[in-house]
């Protein structure tokens, strides 16, 4: 042993630690559809719980704006619901099958970059239940009393559509950053 103790760490024989790059890119690709999917669920999820809210608040009223509203979210929700339904069950095991493991996981970080970069899905029940609640207490009367107590409501929702955007953004140019990553690898090999 030598005295000094920072030459004592430098002259300690090294570990081999084996990584398993098959199992960090499994994990990836579980991660990122766990992600995808968690995302959907709660995107239809929220839009649902909203127009659920919007049913609720308006349905002694009897007025057919809420309602409509209120059946083109459930469309929209449905419709999306069909559209990511193999994201959300993930019912095909052997897609990878056919393709190397790094072409598979380049689509995989294409699919989700672009399922993060699709902002109509995300907010467009939202937007449309915004709308349908701003039209509705509009319609009703002018009183300024019930638009300045929605709009603390209105601007929080405003403010979490902002952000959610920024995010989904910032993630998807991080996905873009790592398929160029993989481009740049293939093409020096």
């Amino acid at each position: 042993m030598a005295e000094d103790p920072r030459m004592a760490w430098k002259e300690q024989p090294a570990e081999s630690i084996p990584v398993v790059a098959r199992g960090l890119a499994r994990r990836r690709l579980r991660a990122l559809r766990s992600r995808t999917r968690g995302d959907i669920v709660a995107g239809l999820a929220g839009s649902l719980l909203f127009a659920a809210v919007i049913g609720w608040r308006f349905a002694e009223t009897g007025e057919v704006l809420p309602w409509a509203g209120c059946v083109l979210i459930v469309l929209w929700v449905l419709i999306s619901a069909y559209r990511f339904r193999d994201q959300i069950i993930r019912l095909s095991r052997f897609e990878g099958l056919t393709v190397t493991g790094l072409e598979f996981y380049r689509s995989e970080l294409e699919r989700r970059r672009g399922h993060l970069r699709s902002a109509w899905i995300w907010y467009g029940p939202l937007l449309l239940a915004c709308l349908t609640l701003l039209a509705t207490l509009a319609s009703r009367a002018p009183d300024p009393r019930i638009l300045s107590r929605s709009l603390p409501f209105v601007i929080l929702l405003a403010v979490w559509v902002v952000y959610g955007y920024w995010l989904r953004r910032r993630e998807a140019n991080e996905l873009q950053a790592e398929i160029d990553e993989i481009d740049r690898e293939r093409s020096m090999s």
